[in-house]
């Protein structure tokens, strides 16, 4: 499997001509999804209107399972992505020295972006 980085295109040596199609049916999908489903309209001011209506409890349970989830969701794709992007800077470059300054460079985004993560978890 050869490694390419290009527009997001990396995983799996897929193209650029292949990823942005699927990203376009994806968001599609998405939107004709809502607009079925939730009613959604674009209003003439460009604010987007619902026919939704739910009680203030159902919200707050709504939110009390959706936090956390996300909270999970984020903290295992980080875990993942930094997992994925520590073994391919060890594996992709041939020189000890290369792959060292690399190494240093990948860890010094993920502490960043550990750091990100961990300042969206502070409870005002």
């Amino acid at each position: 499997m050869e490694y390419r980085y290009n527009n997001n295109a990396f995983v799996l040596g897929t193209s650029k001509k292949l990823t942005i199609p699927l990203n376009l049916i994806v968001y599609g999908a998405v939107i004709y999804i809502g607009v079925l489903y939730y009613g959604l309209k674009l209003l003439p001011d460009f604010t987007i209107a619902s026919e939704i209506t739910f009680a203030r409890p159902d919200f707050d349970n709504m939110v009390r399972m959706a936090v956390p989830a996300g909270i999970y969701l984020g903290g295992l794709t980080l875990l993942g992505l930094s997992i994925y992007e520590i073994y391919t800077c060890l594996n992709h470059y041939k020189v000890t020295y290369i792959k060292i300054l690399s190494l240093f460079v990948t860890l010094q985004y993920i502490a960043a972006a550990m750091f990100l993560f961990g300042l969206t978890l502070v409870s005002r």
